[in-house]
C-alpha cells in the first residue's frame, strides 16, 4: 500500500503512558522509577499489517517481580485498532497506536487487578 514505510514509536512514548494509565486507574499504590516492593517490566512490540486499512497491533509482555527475583506472574495481552487506508505522516500513526496500547493496558492492568492477592502473597516475607 502507498505510504512512508517509517513508523516512529519512541520507548520514551510508551514508557510516559504506561506509568499515566497505570496511576490514573491506580493499579498501584505508587508508581515511580525509585525501586519499590514490585517490579513490573513491560516489552512492547508494534506491528503494522495493510490489508486494505493499515492495522496496527500492540504487544505487551510483562513481568512482576521483586526486585532482583525471578517473575512472580507474566503477562501478555494485545490491543489493535485500525488507521487510514494511506500513511502520509508518522503524525497519522499516533491515534491508532495510542488505542491499541490503551487496549492493551487495560488488559494487562485487569489481569494484574485480579492477582492482587498473589502479588501481595509474593511481597510478603
Amino acid at each position: 500500500m502507498p505510504g512512508i514505510p517509517l513508523l516512529e514509536w519512541p520507548v520514551i512514548n510508551l514508557r510516559h503512558t504506561v506509568t499515566h494509565y497505570l496511576t490514573q486507574r491506580q493499579t498501584f499504590t505508587s508508581i515511580g522509577a525509585e525501586p519499590g516492593d514490585l517490579r513490573l517490566v513491560v516489552r512492547a512490540w508494534l506491528t503494522l499489517r495493510a490489508p486494505d486499512r493499515y492495522l496496527y497491533r500492540v504487544h505487551l509482555e510483562s513481568d512482576i517481580s521483586l526486585p532482583g527475583q525471578a517473575p512472580i506472574k507474566t503477562y501478555a495481552t494485545e490491543g489493535e485498532a485500525l488507521g487510514s487506508s494511506v500513511r502520509w505522516v508518522t503524525a497519522s500513526d499516533q491515534e491508532p497506536i495510542a488505542e491499541a496500547t490503551s487496549q492493551a493496558l487495560q488488559q494487562l492492568a485487569t489481569q494484574i487487578e485480579a492477582d492482587r492477592g498473589l502479588l501481595i502473597k509474593g511481597t510478603r516475607p
